[in-house]
């Protein structure tokens, strides 16, 4: 069994933790979703050129995101992926640091959510206590 305490410090560790409840939308500022356009299906450059041209880009023109862009990365289908992309990176981390660590997914949610503050909007995926290693 996990402490409070200890769910309380992997969840400032993990970032990961928590998954905004998403519609077919964005929110705005004020918190209204937004409808946004169905994705396309075929593109202008292949899979194939799109991963020999992929770059990271640090430097961006003044120019606004279009809804339609936004619509296309799918990505809110995709977080739970992504944390657990970000999950195997801690979890690399910490054996790097000589750390130990645990993804945990069985939980109680109403629990960690009353411990980590989270509001109505937010569920927890999952907790990755890390600490020293008891030798």
């Amino acid at each position: 069994m996990i402490s409070a305490n200890a769910l309380v410090l992997s969840a400032l560790i993990m970032f990961a933790l928590t998954l905004p409840a998403f519609s077919v939308g964005v929110r705005s500022a004020q918190a209204d979703p937004v409808k946004l356009p169905e994705p396309k299906y075929e593109g202008k450059v292949s899979v194939e050129k799109a991963l020999l041209e992929r770059r990271s880009i640090r430097d961006y023109a003044d120019e606004a995101v279009t809804l339609a862009d936004v619509s296309q990365h799918r990505g809110y289908r995709y977080v739970h992926m992504e944390a657990g992309h970000a999950a195997q990176n801690v979890c690399l981390q910490a054996v790097s640091l000589d750390l130990g660590t645990v993804v945990i997914g069985a939980f109680d949610d109403d629990d960690i959510k009353k411990v980590m503050q989270l509001t109505a909007t937010e569920e927890p995926l999952y907790i990755i206590p890390v600490g020293k290693r008891r030798r």
